[in-house]
């Protein structure tokens, strides 16, 4: 990212040829080597957060079937929260309403066998119960629900959870990060 903006570059703005042997090396509390030379370079991994196979296909068949899926998980979702409100409980969804939804969303088009498949099942449980938790405004359930498949706000949130403030928080950060090493870099 930052490496292009500190290339040395000719009189008219051309990046110069760099010999990257050269340049100097960090290693990463993960033990990742990169090169040192600007940008950033989180060392969380994080897996692909693209959608599954199966939930790509969900959306893909439910435009091909012109089911708005969306709205269906909107309406849904404000139906639920409404009948929670009225009984003043938490963002949860029951079994029961979960399979009246899936058997809604069959009526509207999408195939049985789509939705019997688990990856979709649980993504649209999933996104059934971040809408729900949005129609009640609540924001701390929706956060729990997204951190579900969000390892890097799980991490936030768990960082955030554990310091007791701004200094607290650079402290356990720098607690996890102890240990790197750097090659080549300057003191």
């Amino acid at each position: 990212m930052g490496r292009s903006l500190q290339r040395v570059r000719d009189a008219e703005g051309r990046p110069i040829e760099e010999d990257l042997d050269t340049l100097p090396r960090v290693t990463t509390p993960m033990g990742r080597t990169l090169i040192n030379g600007g940008g950033i370079f989180p060392d969380l991994e994080i897996e692909n957060d693209t959608l599954k196979t199966m939930e790509r296909e969900l959306i893909a068949t439910a435009n091909e079937t012109r089911v708005l899926l969306g709205l269906r998980l909107a309406e849904f979702g404000f139906e639920v929260a409404t009948t929670l409100l009225e009984n003043d409980e938490r963002p949860n969804l029951s079994e029961g309403q979960f399979e009246r939804f899936l058997e809604q969303l069959e009526e509207d088009g999408l195939p049985a066998e789509l939705l019997s498949d688990e990856d979709v099942r649980s993504y649209l449980h999933w996104q059934a119960r971040i809408n729900i938790a949005q129609r009640m405004d609540d924001v701390g359930s929706e956060a729990d629900f997204r951190k579900e498949r969000d390892r890097v706000l799980a991490e936030a949130i768990q960082l955030l959870m554990t310091s007791d403030g701004q200094i607290g928080l650079f402290q356990e950060l720098d607690k996890r990060t102890s240990g790197a090493g750097n090659e080549g870099a300057e003191s």
